[in-house]
């Protein structure tokens, strides 16, 4: 086999078309720990959960777990616990707590029927953001847990809202948001219950970029690092 020449052959785990080490396939085309290879010539993108940090990630804790300062994207963040009063958009501007360009997960609680948290966000040029509840697990939503998320724009007029599309009846939206100040408010749904404890998480996604062509089949599709 001809290391280098894009053709995975005999005993070669991989071939990205050169022979250089560090970029997931080595110069004697073996596949380099904490990565994923595949494709002719081989594409080769980190596995985010393994332990291994390697390429893009910021870390990689072993885990897909998102509250534990990396998250299920291999990026750090934030962590965060609510601070009450926060049922408005003036209160939120008084907790100190503003989510802007680094994912972030928040720690908070319905305490008490009718509640509402609400957290402010400032983005410094135009975003696409995921935001997403779970309960105090943060990458689940068992049952008996329900909640509505509101994206609320700087004036405090709701712009968008969802209440059921995360894991089971927990609320998750992806927004294209232009530059500038706005709020996310998390509820129980109905208003009619509390919630001991629940995870916000926020992601502010940076572009992938455009595709490059031919990628019609498999083996030539683009790789999309992550698990967003």
């Amino acid at each position: 086999p001809v290391c280098g020449d894009g053709f995975s052959d005999g005993a070669e785990q991989c071939d990205d078309a050169n022979v250089m080490s560090g970029d997931g396939c080595s110069a004697a085309c073996a596949v380099e720990a904490g990565y994923l290879c595949g494709g002719k010539p081989s594409v080769c993108t980190p596995i985010c959960g393994d332990g291994v940090v390697a390429g893009a990630e910021q870390c990689d804790d072993g885990n897909g777990t998102i509250g534990d300062g990396c998250d299920n994207a291999c990026r750090t963040e934030l962590v965060l616990n609510e601070v009450e009063p926060n049922g408005t958009t003036a209160q939120a501007d008084g907790t100190g707590i503003v989510i802007s360009g680094q994912s972030t997960a928040i720690n908070g609680a319905i305490g008490v029927v009718g509640d509402k948290d609400v957290f402010k966000v400032t983005l410094a040029s135009a975003s696409v953001l995921r935001l997403e509840t779970f309960n105090a697990s943060g990458n689940d939503c068992p049952a008996g847990t329900a909640t509505t998320l509101r994206f609320l724009n700087g004036a405090g007029a709701q712009l968008y809202a969802d209440s059921a599309s995360g894991i089971g009846n927990c609320a998750a939206m992806v927004i294209n948001a232009a530059a500038g100040t706005y709020y996310v408010q998390v509820e129980q749904t109905g208003n009619s219950a509390a919630i001991a404890s629940y995870k916000l998480e926020v992601k502010i996604h940076t572009s992938k970029g455009a595709e490059s062509e031919p990628n019609d089949l498999q083996g030539t599709s683009n790789p999309l690092t992550g698990s967003d």
